[in-house]
């Protein structure tokens, strides 16, 4: 998830910048058109002093036209622009849950596998005692042996406990994933 956030991030990021650009190229489009029309305008003036005005006219009416023209493409560009940032934006959240479970269920494993370990050390303390008891007097070993049954049912406590995580994170998963396919 972290890994991916700053790429993301940047992407989308660079995405806004670019439809920043795009709208202030349109604003200054929209400008560059408002002193062409007032150019063609005292043009169209000289024109009327001339008895030229219907070729003037038709002149700035087709070059409206084209700007116009222009100018929807560039907006329809735009919204084209927005649509992929949209869509950047859902994929990458698709992906994010489609890894989260991954590593959830890679957390509840490490705690498994560290509880057998637990287990296992423990077991070998318990061999341990059990062979040195003839070493060692009857309550000396006797303390030992509880305290290790002690520890052998805390580590059994907390590998019931993953175990119990392990069982809720698959169920949670199922959910996921039968709540995605129903979101498809």
């Amino acid at each position: 998830m972290k890994a991916s956030d700053g790429i993301t991030s940047r992407k989308s990021s660079e995405l806004y910048e670019d439809v920043k650009m795009k709208d202030n190229d349109i604003m200054c489009l929209k400008l560059e058109l408002g002193k062409a029309i007032k150019c063609y305008l005292k043009i169209l003036e000289k024109y009327v002093s001339l008895g030229k005005v219907k070729e003037g006219y038709n002149s700035i009416k087709s070059f409206k036209i084209c700007v116009t023209d222009w100018l929807s493409n560039f907006k329809r560009r735009f919204q084209e622009f927005e649509d992929e940032l949209e869509n950047k934006k859902l994929s990458e959240s698709n992906i994010f849950d489609a890894w989260l479970p991954t590593y959830l269920m890679l957390e509840i494993k490490i705690e498994l596998d560290e509880s057998m370990l637990e287990i296992t050390s423990l077991c070998e303390k318990i061999e341990s005692l059990y062979t040195s008891y003839n070493e060692e007097s009857k309550n000396l070993i006797g303390k030992k042996v509880e305290n290790s049954k002690f520890e052998f049912k805390l580590v059994k406590e907390n590998e019931k406990i993953a175990s119990s995580n392990a069982k809720a994170f698959k169920d949670e998963m199922s959910f996921t994933k039968k709540r995605n396919e129903i979101g498809k």
